[in-house]
């Protein structure tokens, strides 16, 4: 990463990864965000090891360098599918949008599970009872239900 400017290189790490972090999560190229988010924290942990001066010369920097990095490595440990986010997204139906597609799979589901427990409730009736226990609404709902989740036929 070319910088036309000169930058302290806490500002650089810092940066580099939330970079790191913000690309890997979105998963939208072919590199390994995670393996160079890796490669950093070690490496930081590496030069405490080897240069323990430069650590006590500036805790702070190197304390705030560190906690971002454990924040980071914990977010990538304890939710590496982005489950929180996405369920968090998934109930927020307000803040949805528009068109995406992610959230109209997530209704598709959502609507074949319904109709997988109707029909379920249908099937329980006849099992219980026989076929001759449902209405005639209830054979055709089932029919109607049927005919949706195979395709028509």
């Amino acid at each position: 990463m070319l910088i036309p400017v000169g930058i302290p290189a806490f500002v650089f790490v810092i940066g580099f990864l939330i970079f790191s972090f913000v690309r890997m999560r979105q998963r939208s190229d072919n590199i390994g965000h995670d393996a160079h988010l890796g490669g950093a924290i070690i490496g930081l942990l590496v030069a405490a090891v080897m240069y323990p001066s430069l650590m006590t010369a500036s805790p702070a920097m190197f304390a705030a360098v560190l906690l971002l990095a454990i924040l980071i490595l914990l977010s990538t440990i304890f939710d590496p599918l982005q489950l929180l986010e996405k369920r968090i997204k998934a109930v927020t139906k307000r803040d949805r949008p528009a068109g995406s597609e992610r959230f109209r799979r997530y209704d598709e589901v959502r609507e074949r599970n319904k109709k997988l427990k109707e029909i379920d409730r249908l099937l329980d009736k006849v099992a219980a009872d026989g076929m001759q226990s449902l209405t005639k609404s209830e054979r055709e709902r089932l029919d109607q239900l049927s005919k949706e989740l195979h395709g028509g036929r």
